[in-house]
């Protein structure tokens, strides 16, 4: 039992006449009410007074009771302490414990839902005299994520959106008009044989740390991304040969060969610059948020005051981790049901769509038609849905159209199987390490083991 049980357990089994009373009782006694023995309650008791939630008087000589005093109203506490487990991410353990007393603090879950709702999404809060802009968001991104967030490990969107936060790159691409624009680098150019790129850096930019960027901060992130034994992505920069700085806001990036998409890769996030005295466990970049904290509970932001395009208008932003991958919406923990609907409704644009990509061009079965035809009817999205169900609500009809009707089912496979010349080649399926990701593939790996094999016998499926 955790000390709030204890608390409740006891502020239950002592009917105090009035608040802040005094009552008798022995050890003994209230190691029965704690089921538990003597020496424990006395242990118990001893914490409790340390937390200053009891006072404690022993009582004297054989036979003589000692005495408690109550000195917080329980469910006041019980609400406080959910409150103070829901800002550590244990938003679970505050729901089973409001759950659990609800009968006896029939207002503490509708004070705390109440609550709840005014902690996230934007607010404005006091810190001291100070007023702070403080947008908190909760997200099923995972803390191991919180610690990787380095540019050259990144490989999910979530991760991407922090990390533009927090540094910046040479270049940007303009969308909407489809060229590039200056940012770290106001001006570039380059040789006749489009080999040597010259990047000249703004003046008075500021890391985070308060040291300015300089052209060797950019050759030390430019080496550091080439050098990651773990980056995956070294491709963006397999064409540099080296980058050599000319002064201290100049420098040039040599190629091995003309690369036409050269600029548009010096965009990308993971190429992003930072300080070349980097301490490892730290992520310290030029953007309009500092990184303040990186926990298993919390990954916290803080406006930049010096960002050379002008102060963010956020003083800080706060992902919570909560346990359970909890969602306000899935686990209805304050919407009714008539609300959950509405919200689906209106957030419709933010489903997201699992789809499987094959390289057509590649010799083998996957070039044939009739053998992509099979393997749909075979990954069937309905059967994957009904079957994994999760965060899994509807399948898709395809990746652009979604509402269309799925895999119909009338095709034979094996006469697919046959007309696409497969012979039991094997397939290999390539995901992410998220845990709904692996279950997806777990599944079509015995989805495909159960219907290519008894279509086609002695088929190895890896």
């Amino acid at each position: 039992m955790k000390s709030i049980e204890h608390y409740m357990e006891l502020t239950a089994g002592i009917k105090c006449e009035s608040e802040g009373e005094a009552e008798e009782i022995s050890v003994s006694e209230i190691a029965d009410i704690l089921y538990c023995t003597p020496r424990n309650a006395k242990l118990i008791l001893a914490k409790l007074e340390g937390l200053q939630w009891i006072a404690w008087k022993r009582g004297r000589g054989r036979g003589n009771k000692s005495e408690i005093r109550f000195l917080k109203e329980p469910c006041e506490l019980l609400l406080e302490t959910a409150k103070n487990d829901t800002k550590e991410g244990k938003i679970d353990r505050a729901r089973h414990l409001l759950e659990a007393y609800q009968h006896s603090c029939p207002d503490a879950l509708p004070s705390y839902k109440e609550w709840l709702e005014r902690v996230f999404g934007f607010q404005t809060e006091s810190e001291g005299s100070k007023q702070k802009d403080v947008l908190r968001l909760m997200t099923a991104m995972e803390p191991e994520h919180f610690k990787r967030l380095d540019p050259c490990r990144i490989y999910l969107r979530s991760e991407s959106h922090v990390v533009k936060q927090v540094c910046d790159t040479l270049i940007r691409f303009n969308e909407k008009e489809g060229g590039f624009m200056p940012h770290l680098a106001h001006h570039w150019e380059c040789d006749a044989d489009q080999k040597t790129w010259t990047f000249y850096l703004r003046k008075g930019i500021y890391f985070h740390d308060g040291t300015t960027l300089t052209a060797e901060d950019v050759k030390y992130s430019f080496e550091r991304f080439m050098l990651d034994d773990e980056n995956k992505c070294k491709w963006l920069a397999e064409d540099i040969g080296n980058v050599a700085v000319r002064d201290e806001y100049s420098f040039d990036i040599c190629l091995k060969a003309k690369n036409s998409l050269f600029l548009h890769h010096l965009c990308d996030e993971r190429l992003s610059i930072l300080n070349r005295h980097q301490n490892d466990g730290l992520l310290i970049g030029t953007g309009p948020f500092r990184l303040v904290r990186r926990d298993d509970r919390i990954l916290a932001l803080e406006a930049h005051e010096r960002y050379f395009q002008g102060r963010a208008f956020l003083d800080r932003i706060e992902l919570w981790y909560m346990d359970g991958n909890f969602s306000l919406v899935d686990y209805g923990f304050y919407m009714e049901k008539e609300e959950q609907s509405q919200v689906f409704d209106e957030w419709h644009e933010e489903r997201n769509v699992q789809y499987i990509s094959v390289n057509a061009n590649k010799s083998g079965p996957l070039k044939h038609k009739a053998f992509r035809k099979a393997l749909r009817q075979i990954i069937s999205p309905s059967h994957m849905v009904s079957e994994l169900a999760g965060q899994r609500t509807a399948p898709a009809g395809g990746f652009l159209n979604r509402d269309l009707p799925p895999e119909s089912g009338d095709d034979d496979i094996g006469k697919l199987l046959m007309e696409g010349h497969y012979k039991g080649d094997p397939l290999r399926l390539y995901t992410f390490s998220e845990p709904d990701h692996r279950e997806d593939a777990s599944w079509i790996q015995k989805r495909c083991s159960q219907l290519i094999s008894s279509e086609r016998p002695n088929v190895a499926l890896s």
